[in-house]
């Protein structure tokens, strides 16, 4: 899910901008500018999780296990 918050981060902080749906510029804006993206971010990484990560995660295939060959024993010839 971190990948998923990582992804979504930057388009919510430049939709907000570009709609101007941020708190303003002064400094007791910038928390509230930081909550508001951060439940934005939170929820569609959550959706992104659930919706289309582990669906995908289910469709993986399993590695192939490699077997490791017993080890064989000596044989003694007696003379």
């Amino acid at each position: 899910m971190s990948y998923s918050i990582y992804l979504w981060h930057l388009p919510v902080i430049f939709w907000l901008m570009g709609h101007h749906r941020t708190f303003g510029q002064n400094t007791l804006a910038l928390p509230l500018n930081g909550l508001l993206v951060l439940a934005i971010t939170l929820s569609l990484s959550t959706l992104t999780y659930y919706f289309v990560e582990r669906p995908a995660m289910k469709l993986k295939r399993p590695a192939l296990k490699v077997q490791q060959p017993e080890p064989q024993q000596e044989l003694s010839v007696k003379r």
